[in-house]
């Protein structure tokens, strides 16, 4: 589900600006205030299962940019390539760069094969996201304050997914259950 025409320039229908949720992030000692809608609207989505080829990321989120440089140097071009982010909380916390593997895309490049979850997940668009690396905790946090605010729960058994569409665009997604009042 893309967001509505109207959140795509950060204008709901209905909403001033000032009517916006609001969070505020501190990033190197400063301040800013964002709109939840610049970053896109949180969505719950049922997601079905899909296989990856992954590449384990040594100290896990910290060990990303080096996952993905390990997965990308196997492949010819990004292009039309779908790629994942997945992170498996606890101790210790795993995160793995991911190919998505499908009936376009089945060679695994020699990397470990596995299944990501499927299920209900809250998922948020967050644009320019290559500028915006170090704030993904926050955005997190932000996705679940909303999400168990809306009477969800998150799933603990599943991981939280970073679905890289574009350059420029990625989703964010947290694992969800519906309380048993929200059923």
């Amino acid at each position: 589900m893309e967001p509505h025409a109207s959140d795509r320039d950060g204008s709901a229908r209905g909403t001033r600006p000032s009517d916006r949720p609001r969070f505020r992030l501190e990033i190197d000692g400063t301040s800013r205030e964002r709109t939840i809608l610049s970053m896109g609207r949180p969505v719950v989505i049922d997601e079905d299962a899909f296989e990856v080829a992954r590449v384990k990321a040594v100290d896990g989120p910290s060990g990303a940019e080096g996952a993905f440089d390990q997965l990308e140097a196997r492949l010819d071009a990004l292009r039309g390539r779908k790629m994942y982010g997945v992170f498996y909380s606890g101790d210790p916390e795993e995160y793995f760069a991911c190919l998505r593997l499908d009936s376009h895309e089945s060679d695994d490049l020699g990397f470990e094969r596995a299944t990501v979850p499927g299920g209900l997940y809250g998922r948020m668009l967050v644009r320019d996201w290559g500028s915006r690396i170090s704030e993904f905790p926050q955005i997190f946090d932000q996705l679940q304050s909303d999400l168990t605010g809306a009477g969800l729960h998150i799933d603990q058994a599943r991981p939280s997914i970073e679905s890289y569409r574009r350059i420029d665009e990625l989703v964010i997604m947290l694992p969800v259950v519906r309380s048993s009042s929200s059923k």
